[in-house]
């Protein structure tokens, strides 16, 4: 487990949302993220990317190279043709954790019912010798608030977890 400065698990930020990316708007989930995440973890790396299969590929891949042990993404999730992330992810995941993907759904379906058209997952990936726990979260403001809601309390579990078997291989 990687811990910063402060003492707190780095995290890879990575906004998908062609709109944000443009400037025609504002990132408001990317924000949302960093405020959310602040009891738990520190934003050490935060990126826009196009809602394009080649550009979020990268940025996975740029963001596992990254000294974090969280990759959170925000947006990209629903059902439009460009979103691509859940796709994107599960080449880079080897173990996905679907009791923490229901843990989020449910959260979210307390709020809308449109949450249950979300298709992110939770897995982890390898880095090297280590484990990263890589997340998707839809876009909106209150996604991002379920999603960190439902991770964040159990990262130390998590990371422990995590930092224990960072030699063993997924399977």
């Amino acid at each position: 487990m990687v811990i910063s400065a402060t003492g707190c698990p780095r995290v890879a930020l990575l906004v998908v949302d062609d709109r944000v990316r443009a400037g025609d708007r504002p990132d408001h989930g990317g924000d949302r993220a960093v405020a959310e995440l602040a009891p738990y973890a520190t934003v050490i790396h935060r990126r826009v990317v196009a809602e394009e299969r080649h550009q979020v590929t990268e940025a996975l891949a740029d963001a596992l190279e990254q000294d974090v042990d969280i990759i959170l993404t925000v947006g990209g999730t629903g059902l439009r043709r460009c979103s691509v992330v859940p796709e994107c992810t599960g080449e880079i995941v080897g173990l996905r954790l679907p009791g923490l993907e229901t843990q989020i759904l449910m959260k979210g379906l307390e709020s809308t019912a449109s949450a249950g058209l979300c298709r992110g997952i939770v897995g982890i990936a390898e880095r090297g010798g280590s484990r990263v726990l890589v997340v998707n979260s839809a876009g909106s403001r209150g996604a991002v608030s379920d999603t960190v809601a439902v991770i964040g309390p159990v990262l130390p579990n998590i990371l422990e977890q995590l930092a224990e078997t960072s030699a063993e291989v997924v399977r």
